[in-house]
C-alpha cells in the first residue's frame, strides 16, 4: 500500500510540472523599437506627444515597464496616464519608422520626427522622410497597418530587447 500511495504522489507531482510547464506565460514582451539598454522610442516621452504636442525626452525617475521595454516620462502624472492606458500612448508599429513599416521594412525612427492622426502617433526616420511621408500618408497607413501584422508576427523579440 505504502508504494501505491508513493506512485501516486509521485504521478501527482510530475503531472502538475508538466502540467506547469506547458503553461506559457504572457510575457508582454512586443516587437518595440529599444536602444541596447532597453529604452523604448529612445527615452522620449510618448504621452508628451499627445498632451503638449511636443517630443520631449523623458526622466528616468519616471519609468515604467510595459512590453518588455523601458518606458521614461516627464512627470509622474505622464507615467502614470500611459500605465492605465499603454495602447492609447504607445506608438504605432511599435515606435519604428511608419514609411520603412509601409515598405515592409523594420528601420529605427527618430523621435522628433513625428506626427499625431486621429489620436495616434506615427514616427518617421527623419524630418526629411516625414515630408514625403505625409505627402501620401492614409496609403502608407494603410499599407503599414497591413504590414506590421507580419512583421509584429514575423520578428520574434531578441533577447538583448533591442
Amino acid at each position: 500500500m505504502k508504494f501505491f500511495t508513493q506512485i501516486c504522489l509521485i504521478t501527482v507531482v510530475l503531472s502538475s510540472l508538466l502540467f506547469n510547464a506547458c503553461q506559457i506565460p504572457d510575457s508582454g514582451r512586443r516587437l518595440i523599437s529599444r536602444t541596447a539598454n532597453g529604452l523604448a522610442i529612445a527615452g522620449f516621452d510618448t504621452v508628451a506627444y499627445h498632451t503638449i504636442d511636443a517630443a520631449a525626452q523623458g526622466k528616468p525617475e519616471y519609468e515604467y515597464v510595459w512590453g518588455g521595454a523601458k518606458w521614461l516620462f516627464l512627470s509622474a502624472e505622464n507615467r502614470d496616464r500611459f500605465a492605465a492606458s499603454p495602447e492609447s500612448y504607445a506608438p504605432e508599429y511599435g515606435g519604428f519608422c511608419a514609411w520603412s513599416i509601409s515598405e515592409n521594412n523594420l528601420m529605427e525612427a527618430d523621435p522628433n520626427a513625428w506626427k499625431l492622426i486621429d489620436g495616434k502617433l506615427f514616427l518617421i526616420q527623419s524630418e526629411a522622410v516625414k515630408k514625403d511621408w505625409e505627402k501620401s500618408q492614409a496609403d502608407l497607413i494603410e499599407k503599414g497597418d497591413k504590414n506590421w501584422q507580419t512583421i509584429n508576427k514575423d520578428n520574434p523579440i531578441p533577447a538583448n530587447g533591442k
